[in-house]
């Protein structure tokens, strides 16, 4: 084994201290009585590396049944050495406990002499364990003996009675690191029951420990190994998929599950880089339209797949030595192919227990649908989400609704309690706790042109104290304590993450389901950050074992981690399926096995990316809305197209950190690009990523809501007011707010209203004909931004039906300018009475236009009534007489108040006239119409 020396080492050490008050690592609870001080390491380990070994059984010293998992080879990652040093994973049989007594015995012998731990598992499969252990440690050597009782457990499990694990290790390098050494074990277990008949069962087991070779898992070498296993394991599946297309296309009937297969297959090759024009996923997706939709997985997985042919998969090169991974660009799906995902969509939604976003195998409809209010599964419920979030993706409307079920579910059934855990998480893109900051590609240019070193914790999301709580496979109830498992509990965790996003991009994600959503995703990556382990599915040994990493891909991507605690997932889980690979390029010898795996590998989740607009498409493929005063976010950015810019800003809540970089960039380009009138709309989105998880969004977001308040350092609460207000007074035109207009024009009379809310304000009086506000405008006159009095001079005009004979303009010297603006004033308060009158026989006119015409009334019926506004609208414009002539005659052009205009000008004039057209000759003719 190699030894290392330096800083590097030490500052991994020095972090690991630090760290450890933090961090609770495992789920076995042990405490080493006397560990030693932890500036004498046993493990020749650096921050990023991990060592590899192998168990070699002694077959002729073997009793009994104990088979080692993945063939024998243990992995031991250096994030697993920190604090008490206890390997950071459950103990699920008896191999396993094996395993982790033999990889622990080193850090309890940090110093030489004699050592001792206690022991306490709470949770195995052979219920809770209690023991004690200690050896003795020289040179060149370590000793170590166990002795573990079992505490009773589960009747239904087989049950350990005792055990006692031997452990001889060699230490080699002059920084002592484990060379290799041997084992024993001499276990007893008790009958599978509780009072069943039987001896008990003794077993022995003895062997050596090799190792094989250390990695650094950010060495440029590891990121080759896992594209040779990926290239590997897509050969192997690509064969596999052939030779199961022919068999099932002879079938006379499909196998069951068969679209599903094809369909993960498929989506696995996809994913790893089989072009989507390959013969084999033509005649897949040619054998997938001609077979029935029958169960969840198989639909689901159908969507995935149709969505994965049209993604390109973009190789990036390694940065300053760091391992990289594949990036995905996502392209318009073909008319053809939305609309089958639309169908498969409708499935989904369909087959779902009613007011429950779960799903069981079957549509609830299905015979073999079990009738029960909420039957299901969490496996089946997770696929059916993450099918429904690729559509969401694509294009496709999915009801508000079904995410509020999702976020409303998952909190439900969610165990009650768990064990209190310091909760941090490193966010996709960083370097975990303890690592260079300065060699970490991924910081920003700023820190890394600084060239500080930031103590550790520093690049991490720290939230507090949470409570590590996991999810199950059921669905009817939560979870009853201690029941939930790795694959479950990611599942939890990637379907609230997805939820939490569906419904902040529909605005949706506010309150109570807000509050209790973010709480249980807290509480999930407290799980996940307690008990992740990439060796097997927590809580589950190796069943189910590659679906479990497929469910930690997911959980951290999309929830946005790239590390629970120390643990970098993708890092340790790449490691251990690279050395468990078979020479064949499968996983276990099982297509389904080697397409999770390459899911895996490939970090096959599409993180968000702003998608321009065709000239007359839809922005970001998704419905093009209005906000406030109908105004929609849609911008044209030079050398890009139409963009919308509330949505690009939603791409921004992403743990991808190339995609937050691309992105960031196009909605800073976007919103410079928004007229200044318009830019308020974006200000929801902006108190979104102002609580983002990333400085450099949380730093745009407060720049770009004081330009679009005009208000200098306005905080989140600041700037909700402020829209709320905004939103009153550009939406008053279309309501005909006119209650709001003495708000309005208090607002402006204050003098403490930015320049936008003014300009929204005077525009909007103009709009209403609150002529009562032209006081305040006359007051924008003597501004000193000419846009801004050019602005208001042309609202006042336009409010006031000219200019009052004043020579007015608003470039002329500021003695002039205050002069006629005196006099304008003075126009003003003289003709007050005469000019609101106008104004307000002009909204008496627009009421009825917006009434239209009256409904008849049956034969021998009298009349409908009136609205009472529109009621009171007609009597006013009757009381004034021969002033409302004019503007009924005016209103007689639109269809809308023809009918109503002609009957009142019938009542003011006593004229009568079949047509329009005669009413404004008349008008002419009587030398007062235009």
């Amino acid at each position: 084994m190699t030894t290392h020396h330096g800083s590097r080492g030490a500052r991994w050490r020095v972090a690991a201290a630090v760290l450890s008050a933090l961090l609770i690592v495992g789920s076995a609870g042990l405490e080493p009585a006397d560990a030693g001080p932890p500036d004498e390491p046993v493990w020749d380990l650096q921050k990023d590396e991990a060592a590899v070994f192998r168990l070699v059984p002694d077959a002729a010293a073997a009793q009994g049944s104990l088979s080692l998992p993945h063939g024998g080879e243990y992995i031991v990652y250096a994030t697993e050495l920190v604090g008490t040093g206890t390997v950071g994973h459950p103990v699920g049989s008896l191999a396993e406990l094996l395993e982790a007594h033999i990889f622990r015995t080193p850090i309890y012998a940090r110093r030489k002499g004699k050592f001792s731990a206690g022991i306490d598992i709470p949770r195995t499969d052979y219920g809770r364990l209690k023991g004690s252990g200690g050896g003795k440690r020289t040179d060149d050597s370590i000793r170590a003996r166990y002795e573990i009782k079992g505490i009773g457990g589960d009747a239904t499990l087989a049950r350990l009675d005792s055990a006692v694990i031997d452990v001889e290790l060699e230490l080699r390098g002059e920084v002592p690191g484990v060379a290799g050494g041997a084992y024993r074990i001499e276990a007893v277990t008790l009958p599978p029951a509780a009072g069943a008949s039987g001896a008990p069962t003794r077993i022995v087991a003895a062997g050596t420990i090799e190792l094989v070779r250390t990695v650094s898992l950010r060495d440029p070498s590891f990121s080759d190994e896992v594209r040779e296993a990926i290239a590997k394991g897509r050969k192997f599946l690509e064969g596999r998929l052939n030779r199961r297309l022919e068999a099932d296309e002879k079938a006379s009937l499909p196998p069951k599950h068969s679209m599903g297969n094809v369909c993960l297959e498929t989506f696995a090759l996809l994913r790893s880089g089989v072009k989507p024009n390959a013969d084999v996923i033509k005649r897949a997706f040619a054998y997938l339209e001609g077979l029935p939709l029958e169960l969840t997985y198989d639909v689901a997985l159908y969507i995935m797949a149709i969505e994965a042919r049209r993604v390109t998969r973009e190789e990036a090169a390694p940065e300053n030595g760091y391992a990289t991974v594949a990036r995905y660009k996502k392209n318009d799906l073909l008319p053809k192919e939305l609309d089958r995902i639309r169908e498969l969509v409708q499935w989904l939604l369909a087959a779902r227990n009613v007011g429950h976003a779960t799903w069981h195998y079957r549509n609830r409809e299905h015979p073999e649908h079990p009738k029960t209010a909420n039957a299901g599964d969490h496996s089946n419920t997770q696929f059916a989400i993450l099918a429904l979030h690729a559509a969401e993706r694509s294009g496709v409307e999915i009801p508000v609704e079904l995410w509020r079920e999702v976020a409303q579910h998952f909190t439900n059934t969610q165990e009650p309690n768990g064990p209190e855990v310091e909760l941090f998480v490193t966010p996709l893109g960083r370097t975990p706790p303890g690592a260079d900051p300065a060699a970490d590609p991924n910081q920003t240019r700023e820190r890394r042109r600084r060239g500080t070193e930031a103590p550790a914790g520093l690049h991490t999301d720290e939230r507090g104290k949470h409570r590590a709580r996991g999810w199950g496979y059921g669905v009817g109830s939560a979870a009853s304590p201690d029941s939930g498992y790795g694959s479950m509990s990611c599942a939890g965790i990637s379907s609230l993450a997805i939820a939490k996003e569906s419904l902040q991009r529909l605005d949706a994600y506010k309150g109570a389901i807000a509050a209790r959503t973010d709480k249980a995703l807290d509480d999930g990556l407290a799980w996940a950050q307690l008990h992740f382990t990439p060796r097997t599915n927590s809580y589950k040994g190796l069943g189910w074992f590659f679906y479990y990493l497929y469910s930690v891909e997911k959980a951290g991507e999309i929830a946005g981690v790239e590390s629970f605690g120390l643990r970098p997932w993708w890092a340790e889980g790449a490691l251990h399926l690279v050395e468990t690979q078979e020479g064949s390029g499968a996983w276990a010898n099982s297509p389904r096995f080697t397409s999770f795996a390459l899911l895996f590998l490939n970090r096959a989740t599409i993180p968000p990316k702003i998608l321009v607009e065709k000239p007359g498409a839809v922005a970001t493929g998704e419905k093009r809305g209005t906000g406030p005063g109908g105004l929609d976010d849609i911008v044209h950015v030079e050398g890009l197209g139409l963009v919308s810019l509330g949505q690009a800003i939603g791409t921004l809540d992403t743990g991808d950190p190339r995609a937050r970089r691309e992105n960031l960039a196009v909605v800073k380009k976007s919103f410079e690009s928004m007229d200044a009138r318009r830019r308020p709309i974006a200000i929801p989105a902006l108190l979104k990523a102002l609580k983002a998880r990333d400085p450099s969004v949380r730093k745009f977001a407060r720049w770009a809501l004081e330009e679009a308040t005009d208000v200098k350092k306005i905080d989140g609460a600041g700037a909700q007011n402020w829209y709320e207000l905004w939103r009153q007074v550009v939406n008053a035109p279309e309501k005909g707010s006119y209650d709001k207009v003495p708000l309005f024009r208090g607002t402006v009379r204050g003098g403490d209203a930015s320049m936008p809310m003014r300009r929204a304000i005077i525009e909007t009086l103009m709009q209403l004909r609150a002529v009562e506000g032209c006081g305040e405008i006359i007051g924008e006159l003597n501004d000193r931004d000419l846009e801004h009095r050019k602005f208001a001079w042309s609202m006042l005009r336009a409010l006031m039906g000219g200019d009052g004979g004043v020579a007015y303009e608003p470039g002329m010297a500021t003695r002039d300018r205050k002069a006629a603006v005196e006099q304008l004033r003075a126009y003003w308060e003289k003709n007050r009475a005469d000019l609101i009158l106008r104004g307000q026989l002009e909204r008496a006119v627009a009421v009825i236009t917006k009434a239209g015409p009256r409904a008849e009334a049956p034969l021998g019926q009298p009349p409908p009534k009136d609205e009472p506004h529109v009621a009171e609208a007609t009597k006013k414009l009757l009381a004034a007489g021969d002033r409302s002539i004019g503007l009924l005659v005016d209103a007689l052009l639109d269809e809308r108040s023809v009918d109503r205009a002609m009957e009142l000008l019938e009542e003011i004039t006593g004229e009568f006239f079949d047509e329009a057209s005669e009413w404004r000759t008349w008008w002419r003719a009587k030398g007062a119409g235009s």
